[in-house]
């Protein structure tokens, strides 16, 4: 079988999404590079997906504490989204927390797409590391910026390699 997934980034104004398909028994780490795809990132951060108290990601093996995450290579997503209507959050960028929500439209029965599709979509992902869609509330507008300032100011700088 083959599952219809939409994938929202959530908060996003104008709407951003993207329909796929992709096999029922895609692992949750193929599904992690389809989203990335799809979506337009480039698979510079971390990310993870949770459903229902659970969280998969890519175990870290240097961590230096033990992890109750599941290792998502080691699941396939018709474990995880079971039903029409089931969903999953995916987040990525934990800095810019880009989250997305993952909703199994439709289980299509018969041949199984071979390769994950995008169908549809709406709308492009912001630019990495632009620090999310809403600015900390202790951000202050940046001040003007003076070409000519700056240039005075590096004309003045002297380097000296023996300055620590």
């Amino acid at each position: 079988m083959s599952y219809q997934l939409k994938i929202t980034l959530q908060g996003a104004r104008p709407p951003v999404w993207r329909r796929v398909l992709v096999p029922d028994t895609i692992r949750m780490d193929a599904l992690h590079a389809v989203i990335q795809i799809a979506m337009g990132w480039t698979d510079s951060h971390l990310h993870s997906f949770t459903k229902g108290g659970n969280c998969w990601t890519i175990p870290d093996p240097d961590a230096y504490t033990v992890s109750l995450d599941l290792d998502e290579r080691k699941y396939r997503l018709k474990e995880v989204l079971k039903k029409t209507g089931d969903s999953l959050l995916y987040v990525y960028d934990f800095g810019d927390d880009w989250r997305h929500k993952v909703s199994l439209e439709a289980i299509l029965p018969g041949d199984k797409v071979t390769l994950p599709t995008c169908t549809a979509g709406k709308g492009a992902c912001p630019m990495e590391d632009s620090r999310g869609y809403e600015p900390e509330e202790d951000d202050e507008p940046a001040p003007p910026f003076s070409v000519a300032e700056a240039a005075a100011v590096l004309a003045d700088e002297r380097w000296d390699p023996a300055t620590l």
